[in-house]
């Protein structure tokens, strides 16, 4: 179906059409979005390890090209992709499994801005600036966190960081260790 697809048009025209499809889908309505889905028969399934994506292939060919004489009716076509669940803060996430060793990008301003924050209280406790005993404590949890490994800091201010750690996990956690290798592995970049 899809092959006969590739093999019948011109590929500059199923390119355009697969254009246009897209644009069609990226600009719908949510009613109109839904039909296009159920128009090919896109069924989701989730499980505790993936998402499960299927669709009838003959019927996205045919409406990528109506005059593509289709003869196979109900050749699904099934796509499963590796996937955990993980708590984020009060957030439920997608943790989607990876092939490739590079992470996608999350640039998160409230981590950046506690890593910051860590800089300005380590230096206001070290300067010996008279600071309020019941901001003490905050500051020197907030200080603390100075002491990261280097490329800890690199790949948060870079937006590399693990899906799971957030501004609140990173300055709630206890016992963190010394050494920068046991800190990467703590909080899950090895």
């Amino acid at each position: 179906t899809l092959s006969d697809l590739a093999s019948e048009v011109p590929s500059q025209t199923l390119i355009s059409n697969c254009a246009e499809l897209a644009i069609k889908i990226e600009t719908a309505t949510p009613s109109r979005l839904r039909d296009i889905l159920l128009g090919v028969n896109l069924q989701i399934k989730l499980a505790d390890d993936a998402i499960s994506l299927s669709f009838d292939a003959s019927k996205l060919a045919q409406h990528l090209y109506p005059k593509l004489n289709v003869s196979e009716r109900n050749s699904n076509v099934t796509i499963s992709i590796a996937m955990t669940l993980a708590k984020r803060g009060q957030e439920l996430r997608l943790v989607f499994a990876s092939s490739e060793p590079v992470q996608t990008k999350r640039i998160d301003a409230k981590l950046i801005g506690l890593i910051a924050k860590a800089e300005a209280a380590y230096f206001t406790l070290a300067s010996g600036e008279s600071v309020p005993s019941e901001q003490r404590p905050h500051l020197a949890r907030l200080a603390r966190l100075k002491f990261l490994a280097p490329d800890i800091i690199t790949a948060i201010l870079e937006g590399r960081q693990p899906a799971m750690l957030s501004s609140r996990k990173l300055l709630r956690a206890t016992g963190i260790p010394h050494c920068w290798k046991a800190q990467r592995v703590f909080f899950g970049f090895e």
